[in-house]
């Protein structure tokens, strides 16, 4: 079964592309990504009060990046009208996970992403994978984005492509 990074490597098909993550932790996503890709630029959101120390770790891990990537520490609502207007071969939602914050993020953040480019997020459904689910996120996506959503059953991945 492929990972996320594994599905948009293939969805995208391209080396050269602007990406936005929103909730970044640790900072696994995006690494993969720069690493891989010399040519990607990207940009993290994430604001957790509770585990701020992870930010030294993604700050940390992507150091060498800082001429590709940017961290902004703000909530996605706050970051958004900061970057309404700018474009994004993909945005990638992994942040608030609750009902409404997944939908105010994908009815926020699809505006930025160019036509034909994937929208996408982690953490769909139970059935999917139990252990890597939030309710609030299926609904969200299914209210949004209805049978055009594809799935991917090893780590509970959506995406659709704009």
């Amino acid at each position: 079964m492929l990972t996320r990074m594994e599905i948009l490597d293939k969805v995208l098909k391209k080396s050269k592309f602007h990406g936005l993550e929103i909730g970044t932790l640790r900072g696994d996503f995006v690494c993969y990504f720069l690493e891989k890709y010399k040519e990607c630029r990207i940009t993290s959101i994430d604001k957790d009060p509770f585990k701020l120390d992870s930010h030294i770790d993604v700050e940390y891990r992507t150091e060498k990046y800082k001429d590709r990537y940017i961290l902004i520490i703000e909530d996605s609502l706050t970051a958004w009208e900061k970057i309404i207007g700018v474009k994004y071969d993909f945005v990638f939602i992994d942040g608030d996970h609750s009902y409404s914050m997944t939908m105010a993020d994908i009815k926020n953040y699809k505006n930025n992403v160019i036509k034909g480019g994937i929208l996408c997020g982690h953490n769909y459904d139970k059935d999917v994978n139990p252990n890597n689910a939030h309710p609030g996120v299926k609904r969200a996506v299914d209210e949004v984005f209805g049978n055009r959503v594809t799935i991917n059953s090893d780590d509970a991945f959506w995406w659709v492509k704009l």
